[in-house]
């Protein structure tokens, strides 16, 4: 490509504008006839299909004369997108509506958009075929996507953006009926397909976890919320504060087939556990672990190749699930 020819392409992408403002052809040829540049209708046009080719840009062809645009989220910096960076926000994208509020997630609708293209249009790129050599697999069985209120999703985003309190219409498992709620929210969680909102209540300070799904409308208020003065999101969920907590740390004692449980050796309870092996059969795995509804599911799930051997409260009260769950099939 000539200098003259980077030169004008570059100067047609500074002036296309991102959606949902548009320009024309004829506006575009009067521009670049400003900037000094002489082209026919025919060439300009030669030039936008070329750049489509490259760029997130998009045409209404439903309207005379046509009208062209960036997509939203598309800015004039980043169109100059490397193929490595394409790639990253490619593979980001499938991950990043957990992470994102609903409304900048489709503001980068575009910019995901000008990856995917970017890669598409450079098959000779080593990294073409990166997104089809590499899945991700949740771990376990895994139940379906709940169904949310988009409605209740977007207020609580913004709750969460403007440190706004809510007022929310709850419904909790049966027996129980819905309930009002005036919270502080602090956080969202994304726990597989289940969203909880982490938040206190507004008369007591009480933490209280609500999954999203069950919240049937929600209100945004004008009050400034209030959060605890050493609360951390991240710090709260290390602690185990979202499993279910029973007791703070045990030291858990799992005798553990050889066989059936290497996995274990390989991919430990915690980083300092310690291993000892009593015959040739079987390990042991001393480790200290939060003590947790979902530790007690997880052993429940590999009774048949392991024994729990302390603390003794934690046995016992495998031994009666254990005895509830045989007599079931009795």
């Amino acid at each position: 490509m000539s200098d003259t020819r980077t030169q004008r392409h570059m100067a047609i992408l500074r002036y296309i504008p991102q959606q949902p403002r548009y320009t024309t052809t004829i506006e575009l040829k009067k521009r670049l006839l400003t900037d000094g540049f002489e082209v026919s209708m025919r060439m300009l046009q030669r030039d936008i299909e070329a750049l489509c080719c490259q760029y997130a840009i998009n045409c209404d062809d439903s309207v005379r004369p046509h009208r062209w645009f960036r997509l939203r989220g598309v800015s004039y910096a980043s169109l100059e997108m490397t193929p490595s960076t394409a790639l990253a926000i490619n593979m980001l994208r499938e991950h990043s509506h957990h992470l994102l509020p609903s409304q900048v997630h489709d503001n980068l609708q575009g910019f995901f958009a000008q990856a995917t293209h970017k890669l598409e249009t450079t098959p000779e790129n080593p990294l073409y075929n990166w997104p089809s050599r590499i899945a991700s697999l949740p771990s376990g069985f895994q139940l379906g996507q709940a169904s949310i209120n988009e409605q209740v999703m977007q207020t609580v985003e913004q709750a969460l953006i403007h440190q706004k309190t809510l007022v929310i219409d709850y419904r909790p498992r049966p027996p129980r009926y819905s309930k009002q709620y005036q919270i502080n929210p602090l956080g969202l969680v994304a726990r597989g397909h289940v969203y909880y909102l982490v938040a206190t209540l507004r008369d007591s300070g009480e933490y209280r976890h609500f999954v999203l799904h069950r919240v049937l409308s929600a209100e945004l208020t004008s009050q400034q919320s209030s959060s605890p003065d050493d609360f951390d999101l991240s710090a709260y969920l290390e602690k185990g504060s979202m499993s279910f907590p029973k007791k703070e740390v045990i030291t858990l004692e799992l005798k553990v087939a050889y066989i059936e449980g290497y996995h274990l050796l390989e991919t430990p309870l915690s980083p300092e556990q310690e291993v000892t092996y009593p015959d040739s059969h079987h390990f042991i795995i001393r480790a200290e672990v939060n003590y947790t509804e979902e530790l007690k599911w997880w052993l429940m799930s590999i009774s048949d190749i392991s024994q729990v051997l302390g603390p003794i409260d934690l046995r016992n009260e495998l031994a009666d699930s254990l005895k509830k769950a045989a007599q079931q099939y009795q």
